[in-house]
């Protein structure tokens, strides 16, 4: 598990299904400020991966520990020059390490303001446990409509991305996007079945003509994936949302027609028969 105290990184494990948990360890070293932590882990528990943003400006970094979280590292992927977020990671059977990390431009105003520019999906892949990293630039899309609701910051639609990788290293990449600057986003998903060297894609998941964001992953078996992610009802109707669900059998080639979660019918006052208000 990891959590943050301030603007620093601890990691905790249980060994016993969360009945108990080891003391807090520091996994950010000198780091001056590190935020956003996403956590990948081997099959073992022995190679624990914690992708955090921090100096300079958002750059990403990784904090690694190859005895099961009791010491920690740290190292700079890449020098950006962009505000760099991790969404998810996930270590294959064979070792290999991959996170999505999508790099954001913001103007002078900051997040309230929304986004500035293009943005980048990236996938880092560390082939050597950890020792390098290859930068993978796997999507570029257009930041969508701009978050206006009480308490929510320009930035809040854009720039997520969900990964997962199955039984046999197949891997998928989820992410949220504008073919527009300021037009409604879709969900695309990419695959690899070669380690993260090339990508193919885009499949289209979210529907045409709503507003979708904030995708997330699972893999199982061989080609086995699950994914699921929040869409709008109406016409991008912002206070009408419902989370969806489609199912890969074939590693993210094609997809199952898409199911709707969020089908209760009853209960707290934000729901309607349209679906949930704003996220």
């Amino acid at each position: 598990s990891l959590f943050m105290i301030g603007f620093n990184v601890w990691f905790m494990k249980s060994t016993d299904h969360g009945q108990h948990w080891t003391d807090p360890v520091q996994t950010y070293g000198n780091v001056a400020w590190n935020d956003k932590p996403i956590i990948a882990m081997s099959d073992d528990g022995q190679n624990v991966y914690a992708a955090f943003n921090g100096p300079t400006g958002g750059d990403p970094w990784i904090a690694q520990s190859h005895d099961a979280g009791v010491t920690w590292s740290q190292s700079k992927i890449i020098d950006s020059g962009q505000y760099v977020y991790a969404f998810d990671g996930d270590v294959a059977s064979d070792g290999t390490v991959y996170f999505s990390e999508s790099a954001l431009t913001y103007p002078n105003a900051g997040q309230s303001s929304g986004v500035a520019g293009q943005i980048d999906h990236h996938v880092f892949i560390s082939r050597d446990g950890g020792k390098t990293w290859e930068d993978k630039l796997v999507a570029t899309v257009q930041p969508g409509i701009v978050c206006v609701a009480a308490g929510c910051t320009g930035d809040f639609y854009v720039g997520h991305t969900a990964l997962s990788v199955d039984a046999a290293g197949g891997i998928v990449l989820l992410y949220d996007g504008a073919k527009t600057s300021g037009d409604l986003q879709t969900i695309e998903a990419r695959r690899s079945s070669d380690k993260g060297e090339t990508w193919l894609g885009p499949v289209t998941l979210s529907k045409s003509g709503e507003e979708s964001t904030a995708p997330a992953i699972e893999s199982g078996a061989a080609g086995d994936v699950r994914a699921w992610y929040y869409q709008t009802s109406g016409g991008g109707n912002v206070d009408a949302w419902n989370i969806w669900y489609r199912r890969s059998a074939d590693g993210g080639a094609s997809w199952a027609a898409p199911v709707k979660l969020s089908d209760a019918t009853s209960g707290a006052a934000y729901k309607t028969a349209a679906g949930f208000l704003e996220v």
